[in-house]
This record gives structure tokens, C-alpha cells and sequence, in this order.
């Protein structure tokens, strides 16, 4: 089973953390949350299609950005 970590702030916790078998951390040690522009603006994506929410199945596509 893999593991998801939220709420990691200090260095100490993702140490701990990773040291007990967690593998995926999140939280503001590694970054403010992003408003969705900024995140497609700093890895380089591009939402071309929005989700249909209503829609478990629907995904949005991502491309990468024409630099």
C-alpha cells in the first residue's frame, strides 16, 4: 500500500517520515499551494481540456507548453 503524507512542515517530519516507509509527502515544507495557472506556469503544462466533474472518469489532458 502506498502512503500520502499531508501536512509536512519542518524537515524533521519528512525525515521521520520517510524513514517509516512514506514515500509521497506534501505540505508547505515543500511549497505554498499554487493557484492552478501558476502550477501549469512552473511545470511547464497546459490544461487544454477542463474536466467534467460530473464525469468520474474525466481527466483533463495535459501538453506541454509551447515555449
Amino acid at each position: 500500500m502506498q502512503v500520502v503524507a499531508e501536512g509536512v512542515e519542518d524537515e524533521t517530519t519528512a525525515q521521520t517520515l520517510k524513514e517509516m516507509g512514506c514515500g509521497i509527502l506534501q505540505g508547505y515544507w515543500f511549497g505554498e499551494p499554487l493557484r492552478i495557472e501558476d502550477f501549469e506556469q512552473n511545470h511547464g503544462l497546459r490544461t487544454i481540456d477542463e474536466p467534467d466533474y460530473s464525469n468520474p472518469d474525466s481527466t483533463p489532458r495535459q501538453k506541454p507548453r509551447v515555449k
